[in-house]
Order: C-alpha cells, then sequence, then structure tokens
C-alpha cells in the first residue's frame, strides 16, 4: 500500500500538478475553475474528495435543494458521491470516499469523481437557468395584471458566477 507522500507524487507525475501535502494530509487544486480538496486518511487508506460544482442562486431554492436530496438516495444519481450545500455560501459540493490501496486506483476514483463533478456543475447551471427563467416569467405575468401588483422600472443586472441574473422590487 503507497504512503500519502506516494500517491500525491505519483499523482504530480500523471497531472503535472506540483500538488504538496499540508500538516492535515490534505492537498488542494483547482479543477475547471471549482476547489477540489484532498484529505487523505491514511490509517484508513482512504482519501475524501471534496470538489465544488456550483453555486445555486437564490431564485433556485428551495427546489434545488430537494432535487440535491433526492440525487443522494442510494447514491443513484451522483457515481457514488454524497452531494452537500452550504447555506451560507449556497455552494454545491459533491464528497467521495476514494480508497489509496494503489495510486493507480486512486486516480480512477479521483477521475470518476471529478467527471461526476462535471455532471452536476452542468445540472447547477440548468437549475439556476430553469429558476430564471420561472422568476421572470412569474414577473411578467405580474406585470401583466396591472393593478394585482407593480413591478418596479428599476434593474439591477448583475453577474454572478456565469450567471445573470435580474433583481425586480415588487410593491403590491
Amino acid at each position: 500500500m503507497p504512503s500519502t507522500a506516494e500517491l500525491i507524487h505519483h499523482l504530480n507525475e500523471v497531472t503535472g500538478l506540483g500538488l504538496a501535502l499540508d500538516e492535515n494530509n490534505a492537498a488542494a487544486f483547482q479543477y475547471e475553475g471549482r476547489n477540489v480538496l484532498l484529505q487523505f486518511q491514511p490509517e484508513l487508506s482512504v482519501c475524501l474528495i471534496h470538489a465544488e460544482v456550483g453555486t445555486l442562486e437564490r431564485a433556485a431554492l428551495p427546489g434545488a435543494v430537494h432535487e440535491l436530496l433526492e440525487a443522494n438516495h442510494l447514491l443513484s444519481d451522483t457515481q457514488g458521491g454524497a452531494l452537500s450545500w452550504s447555506r451560507q455560501t449556497n455552494v454545491v459540493s459533491m464528497n467521495f470516499l476514494a480508497s489509496t490501496a494503489t495510486a493507480e486506483a486512486f486516480i480512477n476514483q479521483l477521475n470518476r469523481a471529478l467527471s461526476a463533478a462535471d455532471v452536476w456543475t452542468e445540472r447547477i447551471i440548468q437549475i439556476n437557468s430553469e429558476a430564471q427563467a420561472r422568476l421572470g416569467e412569474h414577473l411578467r405575468r405580474l406585470h401583466e395584471q396591472g393593478g394585482a401588483a407593480d413591478v418596479a422600472g428599476s434593474q439591477e443586472l448583475g453577474e454572478h458566477g456565469d450567471f445573470q441574473f435580474v433583481s425586480h422590487m415588487i410593491h403590491i
């Protein structure tokens, strides 16, 4: 069984990343602009792979959280990873437990984890887009109803990750 240092060395050879372990047996890197943390537990011969997949727009809540929970059921839609969501940051992450019995097996599991994270990154983009479309449609209907609601003319456009969002003030 390879040591954690040997695993990192092999990973660096394969990827060219230049990772180094910190005092907590952890190493971090960016993958496709997203944070990935490798937390090694040598006494258990495993590594926790924590990969950020995206940020949920406020308009996507709470429906998106229900979808994440459903996907976690028996890990059926996550390729063995567990989805998590931070209420403070709205960041969705995936967590995988990978064996470190061999360097090759570990790198294969890391590749599968990153591939699963890619799938969920695309899904988060889709969830946010659908939520923004529903919000826009709802605001359009309110505006068409005239006296039922007054949609203020001020709109703030801004960037949040790859998503553009619109913030409206609604007076009832």
